[in-house]
């Protein structure tokens, strides 16, 4: 992990100093153990500030600048790469002019709640040393290891590592030497004869911060609808369980075709709700999107996206 940290800042400083890019978007480390957070960097001098390890779990599409001049560096993972394609093809971005991406191979980001879970009588974890097929956890008075298979998150453990062709150069390789545990088969939290209780009891636990919202990178409308002025029946100051069920609803259907299952939003939920297995539950339900996989494909649009005039004529 040391060797691929001091890659990261030697080709961020580089690309500073060239002023190939004007800014690079990465991450730092944060203020507790198990923590990271995006960061961007401006300057050469400021490089000694990125930081990579399996904690580095949201998804940096979400943190582009509106507004910018010059190119975007981006440290970014597979999940990272689908979505900045997305947002290309909805026209938020230009990937090719104004960004310089950076592939970083990636084994799986660990799930903090996990390792907490595993650590006997809620010791004080100080400090998580990655390796394979074991994590070291150093905490107050001793320490343990861990299979790391065992503290992956949810979706890493369903990720194909599969990305779109859009990296112009990757750091440590074009390839994981070592491929993830890819669990094609793994069970949905929702299942498909789900009925209405079953969806109730599931989401019964959101307090409607919204942090979903705000971790997703395809989230972006500047005014979501559960603040639009006049939506009496919805919004965070109506109590209810139905309005929080609503909400993730209405959400999961702007996100069917657009969602690449990066999990940023199950990360970012501070109640642990299995936020992505709603979008899976009704992709699953619906044909045209089972074999459609979102951001893969640049020059692919979502199936609901596919208009041809010539066919709806002829149907009229």
């Amino acid at each position: 992990m040391d060797t691929l940290v001091a890659e990261i800042r030697q080709k961020a400083e580089d690309l500073l100093s060239r002023k190939v890019v004007s800014m690079v978007l990465g991450f730092t480390r944060g203020n507790l153990p198990m923590v990271t957070r995006p960061c961007i960097v401006r300057s050469p001098e400021d490089a000694d500030l990125l930081w990579w390890d399996d904690f580095c779990v949201m998804n940096l599409a979400a943190f582009i600048p509106p507004r910018h001049e010059g190119k975007i560096g981006v440290f970014a993972k597979r999940c990272d790469l689908r979505n900045l394609v997305i947002l290309n093809s909805e026209k938020k971005i230009n990937l090719h002019d104004d960004f310089y991406i950076m592939g970083i191979p990636c084994h799986g980001m660990l799930d903090s709640e996990k390792v907490r879970q595993a650590v006997p009588g809620n010791k004080r974890i100080e400090s998580v040393t990655s390796g394979k097929p074991f994590i070291e956890i150093m905490q107050h008075g001793g320490s343990q290891s861990l299979e790391r298979h065992d503290m992956l998150r949810e979706s890493c453990l369903t990720c194909s590592q599969t990305s779109p062709d859009i990296v112009d150069e990757w750091i440590t390789g074009p390839a994981d030497p070592e491929p993830l545990p890819h669990d094609s088969e793994q069970s949905p939290v929702i299942e498909p004869d789900r009925d209405a209780e079953s969806f109730d009891a599931l989401f019964s636990e959101c307090i409607r911060c919204y942090a979903c919202r705000e971790a997703c990178p395809s989230c972006y409308c500047e005014t979501c609808f559960v603040d639009k002025a006049g939506y009496l029946w919805q919004g965070p100051d109506i109590p209810g369980e139905k309005n929080s069920l609503d909400f993730h609803f209405f959400r999961a259907f702007h996100m069917l075709g657009r969602c690449t299952d990066c999990g940023a939003c199950e990360s970012a939920c501070p109640v642990h709700i299995p936020v992505r297995q709603l979008v899976l539950h009704l992709k699953r339900g619906n044909a045209a999107f089972q074999k459609y996989e979102p951001g893969l494909n640049p020059s692919l649009q979502p199936p609901d996206a596919c208009f041809c005039p010539a066919i709806h004529n002829h149907r009229k």
